[in-house]
Parts: C-alpha cells; sequence; structure tokens
C-alpha cells in the first residue's frame, strides 16, 4: 500500500469537535464528526448554530436519561428502568 494513502485519517478517525461542512443546492449543511448529527440552513453561520444547539440538547438528554413518556413509547416501565443508562440489578 502507498505511504501516503497509509497516512490519511480514515472516516471513522474524529477528533472530539471536529466538523464537516458543505453547501448542498440551496443548503448549507453541518455534520458533528463525532456524534453525526446534522444540520442544515441556508447561510453557513445558521447551520453551525442549529449544530450546536442539536448537540447540545441530546448532550443534554443523555445526561438526564429517558423520560417517562420516552419509556411508555418502547413499553418499558419506568419502574424497571435504571437511571442514566447503567443495567437494573
Amino acid at each position: 500500500m502507498d505511504s501516503a494513502m497509509s497516512d490519511r485519517p480514515r472516516d471513522t478517525d474524529h477528533k472530539p469537535g471536529e466538523l464537516r461542512l458543505w453547501r448542498d443546492d440551496e443548503q448549507w449543511i453541518a455534520q458533528d464528526q463525532a456524534t453525526g448529527i446534522t444540520a442544515r440552513d441556508h447561510s453557513r453561520v445558521a447551520a453551525l448554530e442549529r449544530l450546536d444547539d442539536k448537540v447540545a440538547e441530546q448532550q443534554r438528554s443523555a445526561e438526564r436519561g429517558p423520560t417517562a413518556e420516552e419509556l411508555d413509547v418502547l413499553d418499558i416501565d419506568p419502574n424497571d428502568a435504571a437511571p442514566n443508562g447503567t443495567s437494573p440489578d
């Protein structure tokens, strides 16, 4: 294999905070490479702001755990669910 090819980062080699930003038709698309979260808008700045909001919401959701309503949709009794993704005893 060519050494230049082996030195290239693969698509799965992402550093925290690494973003991808591109234009598709009339919109800008911003993607957080670590989480895969994507946002789009008509301007680069707006797409990046939306992405920041989506990543922050995902982090808040992960910290708080699922709501009773979210568990209900999955047919899980909230009394059987362990907090913050830990396994129940």
